[in-house]
């Protein structure tokens, strides 16, 4: 019974980490060290000459992961989400 409430909010804590942005780029001095989202930041430079097909690709790169663990537990998320919604 708890099994849809435990993955929602699992998925919900993993998207939350996927997306961290400000304390890894504090805490990291490395690039090797500093997750996708930071590193799609660093794909633009200062001068604003970006090069967007690049980082399109990067984008892509790190969306397809979520969407599919989304995919993967949808059913449990419509499960969670419900599960308290009607009486009976």
């Amino acid at each position: 019974m708890a099994k849809p409430i435990v993955v929602t909010f699992g998925l919900i804590s993993l998207v939350g980490k996927w997306n961290e942005y400000l304390w890894p780029l504090i805490i990291t001095n490395t690039d090797n060290m500093r997750p996708v989202t930071v590193g799609l930041r660093l794909l633009s430079d200062a001068e604003g000459n970006n090069q967007w097909g690049v980082i399109m690709a990067g984008t892509a790169f790190v969306v397809v992961p979520m969407l599919i663990v989304y995919v993967g537990m949808q059913r449990y998320i419509i499960d969670g989400l419900t599960a308290g919604a009607t009486k009976g």
